[in-house]
């Protein structure tokens, strides 16, 4: 039987703040970007955009997982690997992104909404980088 009960103190913890602003940062890097450079043609712009978008995607997936306590309902899998693996994941992926990104950013003189996509890529990075912390020092509570 599934049972969901709110888990209301999930934010307030440092994995739910590592999510919160992983989640915010990589809302505003995904509106800063935008969809307007499919017409300019970069790849590398295609391949930003995909992880932005997933990333984001996922953390709302993982922030309502815990938030709405499915992780105590189904306790036949363990859930700190995956999780462990995606922050380390998350990490490698917008770390290179965002060198990708922070080099188009500089290099364009009418990019200054790419850049703010940079500075916020490197926020969700950092933030990826908190939550890879938390879950290998174990200081991600069950």
């Amino acid at each position: 039987m599934l049972f969901i009960q709110l888990m209301l103190t999930y934010p307030k913890t440092y994995h739910g703040l590592a999510k919160a602003v992983q989640i915010v940062a990589g809302l505003i890097a995904n509106i800063c970007l935008g969809w307007s450079f499919y017409w300019i043609g970069y790849f590398v712009q295609d391949i930003i955009a995909v992880v932005l978008i997933l990333t984001l995607f996922i953390n709302i997936l993982q922030f309502l997982f815990h938030f709405l306590n499915l992780n105590k309902a189904w306790t036949t899998i363990d859930w700190k690997r995956p999780e462990t693996i995606y922050a380390i994941v998350g990490v490698v992926l917008t770390f290179v992104c965002m060198i990708f990104e922070s080099i188009y950013a500089f290099n364009l003189p009418w990019s200054v909404r790419w850049i703010f996509t940079a500075i916020f890529g490197w926020i969700l990075c950092g933030a990826f980088g908190v939550e890879a912390f938390l879950f290998l020092t174990g200081r991600v509570e069950d």
